[in-house]
């Protein structure tokens, strides 16, 4: 049975250590990053996952096709590699990993079999001097390829070795088009349902049917507003359309912001600068509690302390 095979795999067998080699060279110096949040993220808060859907309409997929074929890629590499950009720029990095899933079925023998195989493959995305988008998304092809054929190791015996906390996010992408639900003589109806909390503070599932890429980005509510993911789904748009406008270009042009965006975002920190104090937190508290002594310092139950007793 799989059980088997894994462990069987994971013994003393020659492909597990050439797999496990790749991975560990692969995923070696990985950036960490973390998603700008709009609040702090609560670890006691009750799970509360919201969603931001749009729709890549068919004309605008059929134009994505032909850039992944001018670069030699398939469709998800190319939409991988905008999110992974996108990321980067929220992520304020050059080189980060996302995940995406792989069936973890290993050859045809378990092919017919029922259970929850899937395995998650970490996507390492960098971002070099001068790199052209095609040239960009020929280097995802590589990531991509790499990580399919080294798959057969479980993604949490990378995590036990140190390697879990480089995915923040991730990825999937299906083609609803072939799915066919059957199973004998049974008759088999699709009921979609959302999970109630969120596992990254964002992710995105693409499904695409008949020649359209429906986005779902999935976002921790308890950290990130719905006009926050709303903003991030229209620059992961504008950086597919930058791809597509300017494939030769070099890869940081591909920026998602409009002028007003971007004049907001670079006025970050460029504001007036105000002078520190030179002098100890507990001597300025002191300054402000001679000039201020009957103001309230400390609320202890209904006891009020004022500056001046403080002091």
């Amino acid at each position: 049975d799989f059980g088997t095979a894994e462990l069987t795999l994971l013994g003393a067998s020659p492909k597990a250590a050439e797999q496990l080699e790749y991975w560990k060279k692969t995923l070696s110096g990985a950036g960490e990053f973390r998603f700008p949040t709009d609040r702090p993220r609560q670890a006691d808060a009750p799970p509360e996952a919201g969603h931001v859907r749009v729709d890549l309409e068919a004309g605008f997929t059929a134009n994505l096709r032909k850039l992944s074929q001018q670069a030699g890629v398939t469709l998800f590499m190319t939409l991988a590699a905008g999110y992974a950009h996108l990321v980067k720029i929220l992520g304020g990095v050059d080189d980060l990993c996302i995940g995406t899933v792989a069936s973890g079925r290993p050859g045809e023998r378990f092919d017919e079999t029922l259970g929850m195989f899937v395995n998650t493959l970490a996507l390492r995305f960098s971002s070099a001097q001068g790199q052209s988008v095609l040239d960009y998304l020929r280097q995802a092809r590589e990531t991509c390829l790499g990580a399919y054929s080294h798959q057969d190791i479980p993604f949490e015996l990378l995590a036990s070795q140190g390697f879990g906390s480089l995915i923040q996010t991730m990825i999937t992408y299906e083609n609803a088009d072939s799915r066919e639900l059957q199973l004998g003589s049974c008759a088999m109806e699709q009921i979609k349902a959302d999970i109630p909390g969120s596992m990254f503070a964002c992710s995105l599932d693409i499904i695409e049917t008949g020649g359209v890429l429906h986005l779902d980005f999935e976002y921790d509510a308890n950290a990130i507003t719905e006009e926050t993911a709303r903003r991030w789904a229209s620059w992961f748009r504008k950086i597919l359309e930058s791809f597509m406008a300017k494939p030769g270009e070099p890869l940081r042009e591909a920026r998602p912001f409009d002028l007003a965006e971007e004049k907001a975002v670079l006025g970050f920190g460029r504001g007036k600068e105000s002078a520190i104090p030179s002098a100890c937190l507990h001597e300025i508290f002191a300054e402000q509690a001679a000039a201020n002594p009957a103001l309230t310092a400390i609320i202890l139950s209904l006891i009020h302390i004022s500056q001046g007793i403080v002091r």
